[in-house]
């Protein structure tokens, strides 16, 4: 396995896990819907820096000329 490509498994992998938290701290206290809600806001840029590591991780695969892999 390529370094590159251990990282950018690591990267992806990094992604599914901040996602579950993101959820998990919008789902604490989401009955407060505003932007005063620190929590709701700090779930939702989990969520957001989630996606962009996840597309950051699959970019290094696509930049070494591997086929990506696919989401189930």
């Amino acid at each position: 396995m390529h370094n590159s490509t251990k990282e950018s498994s690591i990267m992806i992998k990094l992604a599914w896990v901040l996602t579950a938290i993101g959820v998990l701290i919008c789902s604490w206290n989401v009955s407060d819907f505003s932007d005063q809600n620190l929590t709701l806001m700090v779930g939702i840029g989990f969520i957001v820096a989630a996606v962009q590591i996840a597309l950051i991780g699959l970019a290094v695969e696509l930049f070494q000329g591997k086929t990506p892999r696919t989401f189930p």
